[in-house]
C-alpha cells in the first residue's frame, strides 16, 4: 500500500520482470469498495457463473495457473459446452 499511496500505481510483473499490468490507486480502491454480496444479487438468475479459485495450496500453483493451463482449459470448455446446451435444451 505505501508504493501504491507514494507512486499512485504499482506495475505487476512477470517472472522474467516484465510488466503486465498496472493498478492504479483508483482502481485499486473502486475494488476493495466493491459491495461484493450486492454485485452478485444483481446477476440475473438465468445467467451462467464460473468462478475459479484455490482452496488449497497446490504444487506450482500461481495467479495465472502457468502449470495448470491444460486443467484450467478443460474446465473453462466443459462448463461452456454445458451452458451452451442448457441453452439449446430451453431453447
Amino acid at each position: 500500500m505505501e508504493k501504491i499511496e507514494q507512486d499512485g500505481f504499482i506495475d505487476v510483473k512477470n517472472g522474467a520482470g516484465s510488466v503486465i499490468y498496472r493498478v492504479t490507486k483508483e482502481a485499486l480502491m473502486d475494488r476493495r469498495n466493491t459491495d461484493m454480496h450486492e454485485a452478485c444479487l444483481a446477476i440475473k438468475k438465468n445467467c451462467g457463473v464460473f468462478t475459479i479459485h484455490g482452496s488449497a495450496d497446490e504444487e506450482g500453483a500461481n495467479h495465472c495457473y502457468t502449470s495448470h493451463l491444460t486443467e484450467l482449459a478443460s474446465a473453462v470448455v466443459n462448463f461452456m459446452k454445458a451452458t451452451l446446451q442448457q441453452g439449446k435444451d430451453t431453447a
